[in-house]
């Protein structure tokens, strides 16, 4: 339920960036450039917080400096013996195999094959990003009394159904419907992977996994 608040939090301030771009490309061909900058700002400001605000507890610290001791070697041995997390960081990585140019294309794409303006392009970013924030707490809720892999599994064949049917339509109208199908199955990934991969791994080796999570991921 945690990692559905920081969800709903991340996804919300993506909402309003998102909302701000729509708005400033109202009637204008092309993106302004002021709006990277804009992204930058914000940021280098939040990581600039993060860095001077937040001090991690003792017994964290200690884990950190031990950890540093640990062989390179380890890391791959931790790897091959946790089969379970293995699979799913493998999961992890054809999902963000599709998922990664799916984001960066999906504005052209609206763009392009329904004939729409920067503003519209938004508009459908914008109800996806809604759709992962509204259901983020649900997804929490449902996988506590459901488990892990059912839920993220319902999520994925959301995101599957959603693209699929995306490929179908020729109406810019009902991309507003994909939207929706495609947030609120991106929700379940978004919010349950990280702590399903929590629970396959023994809390001293938390944070190695996080970071291989991370590398999986890009």
């Amino acid at each position: 339920r945690f990692n559905a608040v920081v969800s709903m939090v991340s996804t919300g301030a993506q909402l309003l960036f998102v909302l701000f771009a729509l708005v400033v490309s109202i009637n204008k061909n092309n993106t302004p450039i002021a709006i990277f900058w804009v992204a930058g700002a914000i940021m280098l400001v939040s990581y600039t917080l993060v860095f001077l605000g937040v001090r991690e507890p003792p017994v964290a610290e200690r884990s950190a400096e031990h950890e540093k001791r640990v062989p390179f070697r380890q890391y791959f041995a931790d790897l091959k013996q946790l089969s379970q997390a293995r699979k799913l960081l493998i999961s992890f990585f054809f999902l963000w195999t599709g998922l990664n140019p799916l984001v960066v294309y999906l504005g052209p794409f609206v763009k392009h094959d329904f004939h729409a303006s920067n503003s519209k392009a938004y508009a459908i970013l914008l109800v996806l990003f809604a759709l992962v924030a509204v259901f983020a707490y649900p997804w929490g809720l449902l996988q506590k009394r459901y488990g892990y892999r059912p839920m993220i599994t319902a999520g994925t064949i959301l995101m599957m159904a959603a693209a699929g049917v995306a490929l179908l339509i020729h109406s810019y109208v009902l991309l507003f419907p994909v939207a929706v199908l495609a947030g609120a199955g991106f929700s379940a990934t978004t919010v349950l992977n990280y702590p399903y991969l929590s629970t396959l791994v023994p809390a001293n080796k938390i944070g190695v996994f996080t970071g291989l999570q991370t590398a999986f991921s890009s």
